[in-house]
């Protein structure tokens, strides 16, 4: 559970580090699962506060388990097979969780109940979550590689290599070198 939740809260503050960690973990998959229905039952808590009735609870819950997978298939169908580019490497599991992950903020709509802070607080969380996908699980993410932080690894979509200074540079293509070696210890 103290994993869930510091995930949670690196998801919603746009830790690259968390990401990374739910992309490589096959296992994060009911985590992910559980953001999403987190989300999309406080939305239908929020949704009261603008006139919804009671029974928006397990509407929301059944658009959001739908949605999901069918939001990251798209994701994928597009980034992966109609523009990919050569660091394009990624699959189905990595979009579902970083995509659940990505929906975190939406946690936050449960304060939408208050009809005064209804309509803010669900243009905010929709900004933000959007903010999310874009910058961790957009076109330019997880399927083009696009991370910004260094790793020790590099993870399936991530294809990269570290230098001795720290530096990350693109993987070598197989039977050159990589570009400013140095000391010749080439792992690409």
């Amino acid at each position: 559970m103290n994993t869930f939740l510091r995930r949670i809260n690196g998801a919603m503050a746009l830790n690259a580090q968390v990401y990374e960690e739910v992309e490589a973990d096959g296992a994060a998959n009911l985590q992910a699962m559980g953001v999403v229905l987190l989300a999309a039952a406080a939305a239908a808590v929020g949704v009261r506060g603008l006139g919804a009735s009671a029974t928006a609870l397990p509407t929301f819950l059944v658009l959001a388990i739908l949605a999901w997978p069918a939001w990251a298939m798209l994701t994928f169908q597009i980034g992966a097979r109609l523009l990919p580019t050569r660091e394009t490497n990624s699959n189905v599991g990595e979009l579902l969780r970083t995509l659940g992950f990505a929906a975190a903020p939406g946690i936050f709509r449960v304060v939408a109940v208050v009809p005064a802070l209804s309509r803010p607080v669900f243009a905010l969380t929709t900004v933000w979550m959007l903010a999310e996908y874009r910058l961790r699980c957009g076109l330019n993410g997880c399927l083009r590689g696009a991370s910004r932080r260094p790793r020790r690894r590099a993870h399936a979509c991530h294809r990269t290599i570290e230098g001795r200074s720290g530096a990350l540079r693109p993987k070598a293509p197989k039977g050159m070198m990589a570009i400013n070696n140095i000391g010749g210890n080439d792992r690409g």
